[in-house]
């Protein structure tokens, strides 16, 4: 049994067991400790952000930033490969994995600073890793996990199943993207 059809017969069974009210009982006691914990402003606050995960981001970034006059904190994600289209637009923050925070750091750090050369220069060099990873999430996955072994954050790349795995041609080149990105973050120290 995959771990996918493991979770649905657990949630259906769970269903069965307890009704559908369970769940908004659960939804509802998660709201209030939330508020107990962070007080009522934190509902505010968070309900003033937005992350935008559609290629291509740019338009809906813009219409987004228009329609609320800049009042939305508007983040991207996995339209990290437009984002000095996003970054030219208004947008706040990206988010789109987290073993390259440094990378992604530095060119925005850059380009709000008023070096957009050097931004585009450092982007320009991370454009070859985006393409591979952003092929497809599966390929994604596995491939910053490979860059998060590298680091020391894990001891294996070994993901959950179901995933389309690499071949080994995407395993050649993973190796050499991944050096290219302790590279280029070893060129930002």
């Amino acid at each position: 049994m995959t771990i996918r059809a493991a979770g649905q017969r657990g949630g259906e069974t769970t269903r069965d067991r307890h009704g559908p009210s369970f769940y908004e009982a659960i939804v509802r006691k998660g709201g209030e400790t939330t508020k107990s914990r962070h007080g009522r402003r934190h509902f505010e606050t968070i309900g003033k952000k937005g992350k935008v995960e559609t290629v291509p981001a740019g338009p809906k970034y813009s219409r987004i930033l228009a329609a609320t006059d800049g009042r939305i904190h508007v983040s991207g994600g996995w339209a990290v490969t437009q984002m000095l289209d996003g970054l030219e637009r208004g947008v706040h923050a990206f988010t789109p994995e987290g073993s390259m925070v440094a990378i992604y750091r530095t060119i925005m750090a850059r380009y709000l600073a008023g070096d957009r050369e050097s931004a585009r220069d450092l982007f320009e060099r991370l454009l070859p890793v985006l393409a591979f990873a952003n092929q497809h999430i599966d390929v994604s996955v596995q491939f910053f996990k490979r860059v998060l072994v590298a680091k020391g954050v894990f001891r294996t790349s070994v993901v959950r199943e179901p995933i389309l795995r690499f071949d080994d041609v995407q395993e050649r080149f993973a190796a050499g993207l991944v050096a290219r990105v302790l590279e280029l973050e070893q060129s930002l120290a």
